[in-house]
């Protein structure tokens, strides 16, 4: 059966899946890490906060991913919505291999 839904459900196991798979954020979001604002958060970590005026995607959906400052690689530790949880969804997507 095909789930072409976007729900606020695949969005969360998406982003979740970084974390369980030890994602680097550098290296996913290379070619989008300009549409996200790179903050300190604490002496700790830094954050990075999806910028919604450089995507054609809805402004309401504003979520961040929360990396170590002392890895190179900036692998994701942990992420959260800031605001517009009901506007935060993914389409499921379909790989075929043959």
């Amino acid at each position: 059966m095909w789930n072409w839904k976007k729900s606020y459900t695949i969005f969360n196991k998406l982003n979740n899946s970084f974390i369980k798979n030890k994602i680097s954020f550098k290296s996913y979001n290379k070619y989008w890490i300009k549409y996200y604002t790179k903050k300190e958060l604490n002496p700790e970590n830094y954050i990075y906060i999806k910028n919604n005026d450089q995507r054609k995607v809805p402004k309401e959906c504003v979520y961040d991913f929360i990396t170590k400052k002392n890895n190179p690689k900036q692998i994701i530790i942990n992420w959260k919505i800031i605001s517009g949880k009901e506007y935060c969804k993914e389409q499921q997507q379909w790989i075929f291999s043959f």
